[in-house]
């Protein structure tokens, strides 16, 4: 789990690798806490972020876009719990 931005993230090859196996969706258990975490795999390609933090190239998922322990995600447009949202701030602002 990428602390910023908070999400899961998988090596770009190793993404490549599961749709060429036609992998429909991704399961990831957190060793810490137990919490199982599922997403489709297109979900990465059309909100995954690119990164390179020195280890090759690489996409995060936000967790906005993963189910928790069979629960949906949350919906979308709306920052996942825990998430700041700037447009919030200054709702009824005029």
């Amino acid at each position: 789990m990428l602390r910023a931005p908070r999400g899961w993230a998988l090596d770009a090859a190793v993404l490549d690798q599961l749709r060429a196996l036609r992998v429909t969706t991704i399961v990831v258990t957190d060793a810490e806490t137990g919490t199982v975490y599922s997403a489709p795999l297109d979900a990465f390609g059309s909100h995954g972020v690119a990164f390179d933090r020195g280890f090759g190239p690489q996409l995060v998922l936000p967790l906005g876009y993963w189910s928790a322990d069979g629960q949906p995600p949350p919906a979308r447009g709306r920052p996942a719990a825990g998430q700041l949202s700037f447009l919030s701030l200054f709702e009824g602002a005029e």
